[in-house]
Parts: structure tokens; sequence; C-alpha cells
């Protein structure tokens, strides 16, 4: 056998490789990918090419017409591919002139921070939540069927699984953001059209931006005057003393900060999400402090609207919390919940809070002692207690702007920091209202 017959076996060869290629190529990209990927099915498949194309006598002139007619289809398909894969692929466009721009954002119940955007042109408030992988949208705002995806499963703080397909909305916008084919996640509508949904009446907000849009850029929060700057430039904090910062380390969609509890070092999700100081899904640590505050909590996860039950009590005691340079004293903690999480008051208790993915560290810059009935003055010990008041036929305990109304026979004993206990023998309206009947006590003691 010549050479020349011999090259042309070898072309042969490959026409017949790329020939069985091209419908997987058309209908399951992924096939091409996994044959790419190994090694040892490639050549296998390469050797069977091969040795099919010495089955055939070969003519010149036929085998120079299909190799051109055959790199020509190839070539033509590899076009049409590549451009129904780029329809697909996110784009994101910055339409600001300079490399960062400003907007104000919106506060709401229990501190959450709201920022106005629009998604498929639908305009909204979307809630700024670190503690979400994936971007959140009311499903009645992405429900066209030529851009749903594969499914995905969201957890929320009370560890509630939902899994979903996610869709590709057309376009989304935030100021000077565009963001095209964005994943999100299609929440279920009863959310707000149900009494038990986390959104019920709040039609105002349409959904959650999560960190698949948080993770581009970097937030600096001005809490004082409400504004968030958001930049593009990894340089954007430079001339702030890195002393400020607490780096962030990536887990599973989400970024955990380092924290001492009580001396101990913890991980925790660092969520703009959650409404409470610190959840722990185990004890507290080193907890010296004695008997138990018998404090509970309660409180609901974004998926409650599928099973109420699971916002049942969590015991709360207080602790001491290092979070970067800065150190807080007797702040509610509570324990043996679903997560582990640093939650908004800590937001709030600074002037300025910077969210820097791009360089995984968050900035913490100047005490916030005037943060509205937010922050720090609102997770301490003293401020729980102290705001305390009675009327007529209850007591009312003022948490979070919520709450919590004691009947029957109440007991306060105070200490020098304010309210210390709190004892009822009739019944306990919480802010769900859920009502506990007594007797029951609340303790707290130094």
């Amino acid at each position: 056998m010549n050479t020349k017959n011999l090259i042309s076996r070898f072309l042969l060869a490959l026409l017949i490789f790329g020939i069985f290629l091209i419908p997987s190529a058309i209908f399951n990209l992924s096939f091409v990918k996994f044959l790419l990927s190994n090694t040892i099915y490639l050549l296998l498949f390469g050797v069977l090419s091969l040795g099919f194309s010495f089955t055939f006598r070969i003519n010149k002139m036929l085998v120079g017409s299909l190799i051109l007619f055959f790199l020509s289809l190839i070539s033509f398909l590899v076009i049409i591919i590549n451009s129904f894969e780029n329809q697909d692929v996110e784009k994101v466009k910055w339409n600001s002139p300079k490399n960062s721009f400003s907007i104000d954002f919106a506060v709401g119940r229990n501190g959450y921070i709201y920022l106005e955007a629009s998604v498929n042109d639908t305009s909204g408030l979307f809630v700024f939540d670190t503690g979400a992988g994936i971007s959140i949208v009311n499903e009645k705002y992405v429900s066209e069927k030529k851009v749903k995806e594969h499914p995905i499963t969201i957890t929320d703080s009370k560890g509630l699984q939902q899994t979903k397909n996610f869709y590709k909305v057309n376009n989304f916008v935030l100021g000077g953001i565009e963001i095209k084919r964005l994943q999100v996640y299609p929440i279920d509508s009863i959310s707000w059209t149900e009494p038990k949904g986390f959104l019920y009446k709040q039609d105002s907000i349409i959904g959650v931006i999560g960190n698949n849009i948080i993770s581009k850029y970097i937030w600096d929060f001005d809490l004082i005057n409400k504004k968030v700057t958001i930049s593009k430039s990894k340089r954007y904090c430079r001339t702030i003393p890195d002393s400020l910062s607490v780096p962030l380390i990536w887990n599973d969609g989400h970024k955990d900060i380092p924290v001492k509890i009580n001396g101990a070092e913890r991980m925790l999700i660092f969520d703009f999400g959650a409404s409470e100081p610190l959840t722990l899904s185990d004890s507290i640590p080193n907890n010296f402090t004695g008997a138990k505050s018998g404090f509970t909590l309660y409180s609901s996860g974004a998926l409650k609207h599928l099973d109420s039950t699971v916002s049942k009590g969590t015991n709360m005691d207080f602790v001491d919390v290092d979070l970067g340079i800065y150190t807080f004293n007797e702040v509610s903690c509570s324990e043996n919940d679903h997560s582990d999480l640093l939650g908004l008051p800590f937001i709030w208790a600074f002037e300025r809070v910077i969210v820097d993915y791009l360089n995984d560290k968050a900035y913490f810059i100047t005490e916030n002692r005037n943060s509205a009935g937010r922050g720090k003055i609102n997770i301490s010990r003293y401020n729980i207690w102290h705001n305390a008041r009675e009327n007529k036929d209850s007591l009312i305990l003022t948490r979070n702007n919520e709450y919590y109304k004691f009947y029957g026979s109440t007991k306060l004993y105070q200490s020098r920091s304010g309210f210390d206990s709190i004892f009822y023998r009739d019944s306990l309206l919480l802010p769900n209202n859920d009502i506990e009947y007594g007797p029951a006590t609340w303790v707290n003691e130094n």
C-alpha cells in the first residue's frame, strides 16, 4: 500500500469519526465533552473508525470530494452549534460611565435591605441576600418555557428544601448593571398570596439578589444615608485599612466568615437575609453563664409555606462575640437551630459595611451607636429587657420591632442592666400570632 493510499484511508477514518460525532454534537453536546475528556474512549473510537475505513476500496476522486464535502458540513454545523450556545450564555453589561455608581436602598421589616431593580422589564424591590446562592424571582415573572433549565435545590435557614427548574430571564437591570440570561430560581407565588407565605402581602418585593449577582461586584453600604455604591474595580478598597477587613471563604454558593463566640472560633454564613444576630446549628460554645436564659426564639425560613410547623422555638442565650477588631458583649444567640449564621443586626451595628467578594473580604467601618432600633443597640441583653413595658391587661416585650404580649399575672425582676427575668401564669402571644400557655418563666442569670 503506497503512502498516498494510506493517507487517504486515514482521512476517511477521520471523516467517519467526524460523521459519528455530528449527531451527538447536535443533539447531545455533553457526549462530545465526555469523549474529549476521556482519552481511552476517544482512542478506541478512533481505532474503530480507522479499521472501518480499511474495509473499503478507495477512489481518490471520491475521497477528495467526500473530504471537502464533510469538512464543509462539519464547519457549518460547528458555527450553528456555537451560535446556539452563545445565545444561552449569560452576558453582563456595565452601563455606567465610571467604575462605580451609587443608588439608594430601602429598609424593611427586621432591617432587610431592598434595592430597586427590574427583571424581564418588570420593576420592583429585591432583597439583598448574601445567604442566597442563586438569585430568586417570583415565578410569575419567569414562566417562559424556552428558558427553563435543569433542576436546582435550594435550602432555607430552617432546613426546608425545594427542587425546581431554574430559569434564565431575558434581562435583569440594577442601576448601571444589565445582565442578560441571568440564572434565577422561580420561588412559589403563594409566598405572596398565602397568609403563611414569607412575603405575604408584600407585592412590591419581587425577588432576591443572590450571590450569582453579588459575587460580580463590590457593594459599599452607607448605613447612615441608606446608599450603596457598586463597583466593578478590584482596587475599590485600596485606600481602606486592611485591619478593618474580615476574610470571606467560599462554601457551597455562599461566603463563610470567621468569628469568635465566647472565645471559641466559629465559621458562620455571612447572611444579609438573616434577621437574628447569631444562629448556631449546635450548642453555644464555652457557655460559662450557668443556666440557660430560657428565652425562646421563634423564626421562619423563606420556604415556610411548604411546612409552617418547622418554625419551632430554639433556645437563646447571651454571648460575647469578636468580629475582626470589634468586640460585642452579651449578644443574643440561638442554638441547636438548622444553620450557622451571622445576620443583619451585625450589619446595622456599623455605619459602613463593604461586601467585597472580588477580594474575598468584608469591611466593617465605624460602630453605629444610633441605628434606629437596629444593630448593636437591638441585639444586646440590655435592650431586650429594657424595652419591656406594662399595659392594663398585659405586658409587652419589644424585640426587633416585634411584640411579645404576656397575659395574666406577670412579674419582672430587674438588674442593673434592665429587666432580668419574666414570669407569667396565663399565656404569651407571639409575633406570629401563635399562643403559648403558662405557667412559664424566662430567666437570664448573670
